[in-house]
C-alpha cells in the first residue's frame, strides 16, 4: 500500500494488487475529501503505476472502476495510459446505504434504498 502524505498529512491512498505473474491491479485508490481538487490524485496515480511496473514479471496493469468513483476517474486512469477493454454491469447493493461507506460519499449518483 501507498500512502500520500501532504504536509506530514495522509491525503489518500493506493493499494496494489498481484492477479497472476504478469498482471498487477490498481486495486484501490482515493483521496480524503479534502485532498480532493489539488492535483493530488494524478501525482499518486503516477507513483501507483511506476511502482506496480517496477515488480518483476508484470506485463499489464489493469484498473476496474465504477459509478461510485469520483467522476473524472476514467479520464485520469485513461491520461496515465489505461484503455478501456470492457463494460460490465454488475448491480449491488449501495454501499452507502448499508452503511458501509459514509452516505455523503460519491455525491454525484443518487443514493440506492437498501
Amino acid at each position: 500500500m501507498l500512502v500520500l502524505y501532504e504536509n506530514g498529512v495522509p491525503a489518500g491512498f493506493a493499494e496494489l494488487a498481484r492477479r497472476d505473474a504478469r498482471t498487477m491491479e490498481l486495486a484501490y485508490m482515493g483521496l480524503i475529501p479534502e485532498f480532493v481538487g489539488q492535483g493530488l490524485g494524478r501525482y499518486l496515480l503516477q507513483a501507483a503505476v511506476e511502482h506496480g511496473w517496477g515488480h518483476d514479471g508484470v506485463e499489464r496493469m489493469i484498473v476496474q472502476t465504477c459509478d461510485l468513483d469520483h467522476p473524472k476517474a476514467v479520464a485520469l486512469y485513461q491520461w496515465i495510459g489505461f484503455a478501456p477493454t470492457g463494460q460490465e454491469v454488475v448491480v449491488r447493493d449501495d454501499p452507502r446505504a448499508l452503511g458501509l461507506i459514509p452516505k455523503t460519499a460519491a455525491p454525484h449518483r443518487p443514493m440506492a434504498k437498501g
